[in-house]
């Protein structure tokens, strides 16, 4: 074949034919290994979204090569017996030692979201952390929600308002019953080196990043460069991603390289947790600027085409938002239908209605989920460190800043349609 390509030029012909790989190939061609499985499926996603003409591709050759993982002995009977069947393609590839060294590996996967749900099962498909000396340790402090759903793959409906390390720990362990996992639901900063302490870092053998934010990244950068472990650090910003390998003593640190300042704050943050400041500052200006701007713009915009721009939402957002825009437009348009007396009154009652919601109800909720007392399974107080229990106002029309609140809502929709 090779021979037939040399003569008809083709750019598949090779001069030189490297045996060994051939034997290599052919003895592993009928073994799947999942992490390569999950590029495979990464890509067709690509090409699926190629299709739809959505995104520009790079039109170029994407070469994907992990030779270097399997090993040069075929695999003997007595070795593929000493594990369970489940591994046997597992052992075929990188051979029975490397496949106990993973398995009795101390793993830290830090954040559960989009990326953690893939860490978590590439994890337990390896079995990584099931082995007599092996365990996964995992943490995320946030709760899932419906948003979650569309990407973090783990999480169902019925998990809403549930924690994300325990439910992504239980689908874990779904799919393979033999992991041993340490669950945590702190934050990893300065505020739970009690927890996270000397002794904890120097019992981890390789800590796997699934943050959001570069400050968080940095601090877990420094613990591993402090600690001498590996890190394996990655992020995703739409059809993009980045990952880094950090190895002590030969690669460069996270921190060695500056990423560009971020230009927002963490959603899980501004909603739930919010401790300087400037994340209040942002919670206010994204508020208003979806209250007065987006929801305005967007109605204006589904009048004239209403067809094209209810599609554009549906596609674009996550269910949660479109409840909320959906719940303002409705409003705004019985509003637009009304003579100019009962116009005011409905915005005052709109006015009403996100007063109560964004500091009565939607905080009494939050407390509902995490009480003010909740104490964690190690014993430390959820409410601790940055994370500050909020207080839901009490209603009060006599009250100055309740009653500018709901005085100038109206006038802000009267001036934002005007416009």
């Amino acid at each position: 074949m090779n021979q037939e390509y040399k003569n008809t030029n083709s750019p598949l012909y090779c001069e030189k034919l490297n045996v060994e790989t051939l034997n290599k190939l052919f003895r592993l061609c009928d073994t799947q290994f999942c992490p390569l499985s999950s590029i495979v499926g990464a890509l067709a996603a690509q090409e699926t979204i190629k299709y739809t003409g959505k995104y520009i591709p790079l039109n170029q050759w994407f070469f994907c090569d992990f030779a270097e993982l399997a090993q040069d002995e075929v695999t003997s009977a007595r070795e593929l017996t000493a594990f369970a069947p489940r591994y046997e393609h597992l052992i075929r590839i990188l051979g029975s030692q490397n496949t106990q060294i993973l398995q009795n590996a101390k793993l830290f996967c830090v954040g559960l979201g989009a990326l953690g749900c893939e860490y978590m099962k590439l994890l337990a498909l390896l079995g990584a952390g099931s082995g007599a000396d092996g365990e996964l340790f995992i943490t995320d402090m946030d709760n899932i929600e419906l948003s979650n759903l569309n990407r973090q793959f783990l999480f169902q409906e019925q998990h809403i308002g549930l924690s994300k390390a325990e439910v992504a720990a239980e689908q874990a362990l779904a799919m393979n019953r033999d992991l041993k996992f340490v669950v945590h639901k702190e934050k990893l900063d300065v505020s739970t080196e009690n927890i996270f302490d000397r002794k904890f870092w120097l019992s981890v053998d390789c800590v796997l990043n699934g943050l959001d934010n570069v400050e968080s990244r940095q601090y877990v950068d420094g613990k591993c460069v402090c600690f001498e472990k590996p890190l394996v650090d990655a992020g995703t910003l739409g059809p993009r991603c980045n990952i880094q390998v950090v190895y002590p003593h030969v690669t460069s640190s996270y921190s060695d390289s500056r990423d560009p300042e971020e230009d927002s704050i963490p959603l899980c943050t501004l909603k739930h947790f919010p401790n300087k400041i400037e994340h209040c500052l942002q919670w206010a200006r994204d508020t208003f600027t979806f209250m007065f701007q987006v929801a305005v713009q967007t109605l204006n915009e589904a009048q004239s085409n209403p067809k094209q721009r209810l599609s554009d939402l549906l596609n674009d957002n996550p269910d949660e938002y479109l409840e909320k825009l959906f719940t303002i437009m409705l409003v705004l348009l019985d509003v637009q239908r009304s003579s100019r007396n009962e116009r005011l009154q409905k915005l005052v009652a709109l006015a009403d209605f996100l007063l109560q919601t964004y500091f009565i109800n939607e905080i009494k909720q939050l407390l509902h989920n995490f009480p003010a007392d909740l104490v964690c399974e190690n014993g430390s107080r959820f409410w601790s460190g940055p994370k500050r229990p909020p207080t839901p106002l009490e209603l009060q029309i006599c009250d100055a800043e309740q009653f500018a609140f709901i005085a100038r809502q109206p006038y802000n929709h009267l001036l934002a349609e005007a416009n």
